[in-house]
């Protein structure tokens, strides 16, 4: 099932990156990478990680969210 959640953000960061990418991120990494290629492998990479991080955040705040309206009421 983690597996399927990691393929889930890796196509939102490939979504992202066709239709509307961090231009100063991408731009960066050409830069240091030299390749468009090779500087939109890591894109994907980052950004999966990001997006990841950025869902489990949000999904540890709901849960936080959850606990504390069973301490309120």
């Amino acid at each position: 099932m983690k597996s399927t959640h990691t393929e889930g953000y890796f196509n939102q960061a490939l979504l992202e990156l066709n239709h509307s990418p961090n231009q100063d991120l991408l731009n960066g990494l050409i830069k240091n990478f030299g390749s468009k290629d090779a500087a939109q492998e890591e894109y994907l990479k980052i950004r999966t990680i990001e997006i990841q991080e950025d869902e489990e955040r949000k999904e540890r705040e709901r849960k936080t969210i959850e606990e504390n309206d069973w301490i309120v009421i």
